[in-house]
């Protein structure tokens, strides 16, 4: 006689409603959930890299990134840069203390430190090496800088995107994280298309949590749980970015200002008629500005 057990793998409405469910916390609010994975990509010489390590700076000390609310990490950060040389890259970071921006908490590895030159995430014993080695660490943000020079696999290929991504994220669960990576060349019938012009196979941009594109005076940004929207932003002569004042920015001052408005629809609204801007892109900021 052999004895079987059920396991209920599909539950009913009723009881899939009844599991336990923890809140929700994002570390950049509403683009990097905990334990989330976000792609920040550019063309190059954009500044793409001083604005990641701008918005890691930001999560170490709680202080918002160009206008989005950031909770401090709950660990160490660490940036593994497998794209610019060493000199070059510590005179960015050198550029970051002199700001004074706090980078205690930022760990970081390049080709060299590493010792595994040219690093293939898709290697198993690249993958335990970096694996074992986080788990000292016990980070709670890990970003890769770029994803290209990080595996060996068909940048084309969904599968094998698929496969690069998951071998990422279980090398650093339940870390967060953070993709550095370039865009293809523009499509000029179809400019600024978010969630298609990131270079190579469209499961990236379907996988991840938030998706965040530098242009040279752009941020465009999207995900799961915001609509997509752009700032318009500028760069310091050290690097740093900004964002720029703009009629969106001035509108929205107002209309919260304003206690005749009874909805945020009825404030986009407004918001759309003032600058001709899109009602979508009017209630994206607006949302943003309620988030802070």
């Amino acid at each position: 006689m052999h004895l079987t057990m059920s396991i209920k793998r599909i539950l009913t409405g009723d009881e899939y409603l009844a599991l336990p469910r923890s809140r929700q916390r994002f570390l950049i609010e509403p683009l990097l959930p905990e334990s989330g994975a976000l792609l920040v990509y550019g063309a190059p010489k954009t500044g793409k890299s001083y604005a990641v390590l701008q918005m890691l700076t930001c999560l170490a000390s709680g202080i918002p990134w160009l206008g989005f609310p950031t909770h401090p990490a709950n660990g160490p950060i660490v940036y593994i840069q497998l794209d610019t040389p060493r000199g070059t890259w510590l005179s960015r970071v050198d550029k970051l203390v002199k700001a004074g921006h706090p980078v205690n908490l930022l760990h970081q590895a390049d080709r060299e430190t590493l010792e595994t030159f040219p690093f293939d995430i898709l290697d198993p014993s690249h993958f335990h090496l970096l694996k074992s080695t986080l788990d000292t660490i016990n980070p709670s943000v890990v970003v890769f800088d770029t994803l290209r020079e990080c595996h060996s696999g068909e940048s084309n290929d969904d599968t094998s995107m698929r496969n690069v991504v998951g071998e990422l994220v279980k090398a650093t669960f339940p870390s967060a994280l953070i993709l550095v990576h370039h865009d293809r060349k523009p499509n000029h019938d179809r400019p600024n298309d978010l969630m298609n012009d990131a270079r190579g196979s469209q499961y990236l941009t379907g996988r991840m949590d938030g998706v965040i594109r530098f242009t040279k005076q752009h941020v465009y940004y999207g995900g799961r749980d915001i609509e997509e929207g752009s700032i318009e932003a500028e760069r310091d002569n050290e690097g740093f970015w900004s964002p720029i004042r703009s009629e969106i920015d001035l509108a929205l001052e107002k209309v919260l200002a304003d206690p005749s408005f009874h909805s945020d629809r009825e404030r986009a609204k407004e918001m759309s008629r003032v600058t001709g801007k899109g009602f979508e892109a009017c209630r994206s900021a607006l949302r943003r500005a309620l988030l802070k």
